[in-house]
């Protein structure tokens, strides 16, 4: 949006879209008014179009959307590829298309979290009551189709209000040490209909209302504090609708979700294309997407990376000869976390140049690990090497340190610096990874560990894994050394990428130091 009008400092979507809507219904939109008589014949992106937009006043949306009808080939975001309502926002036609997703790793935990949405019960409350006054102040004035809109959409909130005072009032006495987890509650989507007694309503139909209505943005001056949150709960009641036997709610005393434990049912929209490209350079562990297409017909093509000149081990035992298997058990074990420490130390003497990166599994593990560290300081114990923490230092500020000193730089799996920088060249050298991340245990993992089996934490972690592994070689003339310490990668190894599964050995703590120190100097 070009309009300055409407596209404001720090104005939400949801207004600026209101806003734009009831421009362009008074026909007061200089922009709109302009964009169908533009020609454009060159490959264009959204900044140019934009400039273009403000320079010849022409609205740059409504322009893409005429444009790319045009275009044989378009870019666009996951969040308008995979809803039904972003493809019909930007009429996008993907019959007897080929789609090509890129990055696609991340697709399944992408669509999952694109139909995911969380209310909290007290904005429920609020809503209702502004939807009351709203309909006590404008009864007079409005037709009787709308009356029944407003009336059925206040016994709705009401009803999901409702549903949580129940839920409350039989949650036992609670204790100050509660956690939410323990008082969280799943149950399926047809129950909870039943249960709140929401299945005798057109949701669809109301849905409709509020989406087209524009009644959010009429509310907000019935209650200051609602800030569009309307919306949230129209997603909410769409993805009822939507939903099918893998549609779960859970909730607490506080909010309710809708989240799928398998997003199949959103991609069967998209198979009306003539083929699907599903491409990534980290695709492994593959086995939630195959079970995508279970009954369609499925190529997987692997290629071998570019990258070969590595070398990568798996490491059981540090130099006290003890086994460390991080699991939740003995992951704080003073002796674990002191011979952690040791193996790092050792390991990083063997990089004259360049950067020694340390993946952990958890923030809580990289703060237990820094006070091993500066504990183990107090006591005439000293890294040679500079040491950098994620949690208080910036990429910024290890890349010029790097350049100048070998710099240790811890950070954690999932996070920014394992999925969205690359420590090429100089920048990594020695590529450590601590652990495994499993995800936290709460009720929706538990539910999804019922639906998908004991491997689903599993497939997770090593999904986290391989893109924390892939950061360190990033062209044909770079080159790493790669430690995975944790003996439970003896067993994963099939679920390592294949490219680096294939050059990963098993190897003592010795025989590792002396093998990186010989590659490294080789390749200085």
């Amino acid at each position: 949006c070009v309009n300055k009008k409407v596209n404001k400092t720090n104005v939400e979507l949801e207004i600026i879209n209101e806003q734009c809507k009831a421009l362009i219904s008074k026909n007061d939109c200089e922009f709109y008014c302009n964009f169908e008589s533009q020609n454009e014949t060159d490959i264009i992106d959204i900044e140019e179009l934009i400039k273009k937009g403000k320079e010849k006043k022409f609205c740059p949306y409504y322009f893409a959307k005429i444009y790319s009808k045009k275009c044989e080939i378009v870019f666009l975001p996951y969040t308008v590829l995979f809803s039904k309502e972003g493809r019909r926002s930007a009429n996008i036609d993907i019959s007897d298309s080929i789609i090509i997703v890129d990055e696609a790793h991340n697709i399944y935990e992408s669509v999952i979290q694109m139909n995911t949405v969380t209310i909290s019960f007290e904005i429920v409350k609020k809503y209702f009551k502004a939807f009351e006054d709203y309909y006590l102040k404008y009864e007079s004035r409005m037709s009787e189709v709308n009356l029944k809109r407003i009336k059925n959409i206040c016994e709705i909130l009401e009803k999901i209000w409702k549903f949580h005072e129940n839920f409350a009032n039989n949650l036992e006495t609670k204790t100050e040490s509660s956690s939410q987890e323990k008082n969280e509650e799943c149950i399926v989507v047809n129950d909870f209909l039943i249960k709140s007694r929401l299945h005798n309503y057109n949701l669809l139909e109301l849905e409709e209302y509020l989406h087209n209505s524009g009644i959010a943005y009429k509310l907000e001056g019935f209650n200051t504090n609602l800030h569009l949150q309307l919306f949230n709960i129209t997603k909410f009641l769409v993805l009822l609708i939507m939903s099918d036997c893998h549609g779960r709610i859970f909730y607490d005393n506080k909010k309710i979700r809708f989240t799928p434990l398998d997003p199949k049912i959103y991609f069967e929209d998209i198979f009306v294309c003539k083929s699907l490209i599903l491409a990534g350079g980290t695709m492994e562990p593959i086995d939630n997407l195959l079970n995508l297409f279970k009954e369609r017909t499925v190529k997987y093509y692997y290629y071998d990376s570019i990258c070969t000149n590595f070398i990568s081990f798996i490491l059981s035992t540090g130099p006290s000869n003890k086994e460390i298997k991080l699991n939740y058990k003995t992951r704080e074990s003073p002796e674990i976390l002191k011979d952690i420490v040791y193996t790092i130390f050792n390991l990083s003497n063997t990089v004259k140049k360049g950067g020694i990166i340390c993946f952990l599994p958890s923030k809580y593990y990289l703060k237990i690990l820094k006070e091993t560290i500066i504990n183990l300081e107090k006591n005439n114990f000293k890294f040679i090497k500079k040491i950098l923490y994620d949690d208080t230092s910036s990429f910024l500020e290890f890349k010029n340190l790097v350049f100048e000193e070998s710099v240790i730089f811890f950070s954690v799996m999932g996070g920014k610096m394992s999925e969205g920088i690359n420590f090429n060249d100089y920048l990594c050298r020695l590529l450590i990874i601590i652990g495994i991340p499993y995800p936290t245990v709460n009720t929706e993992l538990k539910e999804r560990i019922k639906y998908h089996g004991n491997d689903y934490s599993t497939l997770i972690a090593m999904k986290t894994v391989n893109q924390a592994l892939g950061r360190a070689l990033r062209h044909k003339t770079d080159y790493a050394s790669i430690v995975l310490i944790d003996s439970r990668y003896n067993n994963l190894i099939s679920k390592i990428s294949p490219w680096i599964a294939r050059k990963t050995r098993k190897c003592k703590f010795i025989q590792i130091l002396s093998e990186i120190k010989h590659f490294l100097n080789k390749n200085l």
